[in-house]
């Protein structure tokens, strides 16, 4: 699948308001700094190549002790850019080591652009939404063997995630229904829901 990435330029997300130091300690350091996402590149569906840039705002002249991570916490780097990403929803924290504080920012979405209208749709009318599977069933239609009805974009979204969960373990379409998504189908709804599952 090809797409070229794109840019998306994003205002302020958010001040940072740190809480997680320790009561002995008068001042994380964190107060005296303001973060911003202020750019956001999408990348290709499954391709590593998003980026989201930081921009760090402080009265301070020494930002030597600050770091910052958008997975959560789990890893730290000093670098304002964050490169060579697949598309998904980041967690941006940030941490001032000689304090030993952190707290998280902000959510983060690098989008893919993946379209449920020329994507995602023709998917689910093909393998989920069918009037009667190989095996002579109908699923994910009204009074199909699946409760949910697939037909209406408003159920489509109700039911983004455990769409995605449910594809990503193979556990739709079903096993018995002569039906199986490929590897790129799979990211393309991952991608769209990951994106959140925009009407687009």
């Amino acid at each position: 699948m090809t797409r070229s990435a794109y840019l998306f330029s994003l205002l302020l997300i958010t001040t940072l308001m740190f809480t997680r130091c320790a009561e002995s300690e008068p001042d994380c350091g964190l107060s005296a700094i303001q973060v911003e996402v202020s750019q956001v590149t999408g990348a290709v569906c499954g391709q590593p190549d998003g980026a989201i840039v930081l921009d760090v705002q402080s009265a301070l002249q020494d930002l030597s002790n600050f770091e910052y991570s958008i997975d959560g916490g789990m890893t730290f780097q000093s670098q304002l850019i964050f490169d060579g990403i697949v598309p998904d929803l980041y967690t941006l924290v940030v941490r001032d080591v000689n304090a030993a504080c952190e707290e998280m920012v902000s959510q983060v979405v690098v989008p893919s652009g993946i379209s449920f209208d020329l994507e995602v749709m023709p998917i689910i009318q093909t393998y989920c939404s069918v009037a009667q599977d190989p095996q002579g069933f109908g699923c994910h239609v009204p009074d199909g063997r699946a409760n949910t009805d697939f037909l209406q974009f408003d159920v489509i979204q109700a039911n983004a995630l455990e769409i995605k969960n449910r594809v990503l373990t193979r556990n739709m379409p079903r096993s018995n229904s002569g039906l199986t998504l490929t590897t790129e189908q799979i990211e393309t709804i991952v991608c769209w829901v990951n994106d959140g599952a925009l009407n687009n």
